[in-house]
């Protein structure tokens, strides 16, 4: 593979080249004095690699610093640090990635409240969707609501371009702290999203009638009966 050597390999390697090209003009070649060179050349190859490291690929090699992204949700490219999403369950995982898919299937390119809002719901098994089914949101309903109050993105984004609001990430800080000792779940999400009660999915839920002193009761205790 060709590599981009630093100075002193680069410098080693055109003093061996410049030793075989002087033997063979005399025609006598100096067979030490070309390993010396060859030698040198090696040593310092070795110590570029050691201190950077690696070798930087060059041409169409050349990766340009930016990372593949991963098949799901990525946390970095979200916008936060992986750290928090350990505190997740599967449930909560699920929810998140189910918003993600909500975003690109409105051709936005980030994940607010609503996109959160609209994964629990899809999610349906957990403490926030069946909370959220009792009180009468359904996803057809919510879905409309994000539309009329957003509308859609002009081109489907690709999941790498996807990133969390501010106010998203304040309803995952907020469901954290809900979640005390046990994993992020669907109905902490929700909770978070309730408590926030300021983004988009705030206001599609009051536009749908909904009580949020009455959810927030209902979330609460749909989790203390064991759902996520």
């Amino acid at each position: 593979m060709l590599v981009e050597l630093s100075r002193p390999a680069l410098a080693a390697a055109v003093g061996a080249l410049a030793a075989l090209l002087l033997t063979a003009i005399a025609g006598a070649p100096n067979v030490a004095v070309a390993l010396a060179f060859f030698a040198a050349f090696f040593v310092a190859s070795s110590v570029d690699l050691l201190l950077h490291g690696r070798l930087t690929p060059v041409g169409r090699w050349r990766s340009g610093g930016r990372a593949t992204p991963n098949a799901t949700l990525a946390t970095a490219r979200a916008g936060i640090t992986a750290a928090p999403f350990d505190r997740f369950a599967d449930r909560g995982k699920r929810v998140l990635a189910l918003a993600q898919d909500e975003a690109i299937r409105m051709q936005h390119n980030y994940i607010g409240t609503e996109h959160v809002l609209l994964g629990i719901i899809r999610d349906g098994e957990g403490a926030g969707g069946r909370a959220l089914a009792e009180a009468g949101v359904t996803l057809e309903q919510a879905r409309v609501g994000v539309e009329l109050t957003i509308g859609r993105g002009a081109s489907i984004p690709s999941a790498a371009e996807i990133t969390l609001t501010p106010r998203t990430k304040k309803v995952i800080e907020l469901a954290i702290a809900e979640s005390g000792h046990k994993g992020v779940g669907s109905g902490h999400l929700l909770l978070g999203v309730v408590r926030e009660g300021e983004g988009i999915a705030a206001g599609i839920l009051e536009s749908m009638k909904v009580d949020p002193d009455a959810l927030l009761r209902r979330t609460r205790e749909k989790i203390a009966e064991g759902l996520d």
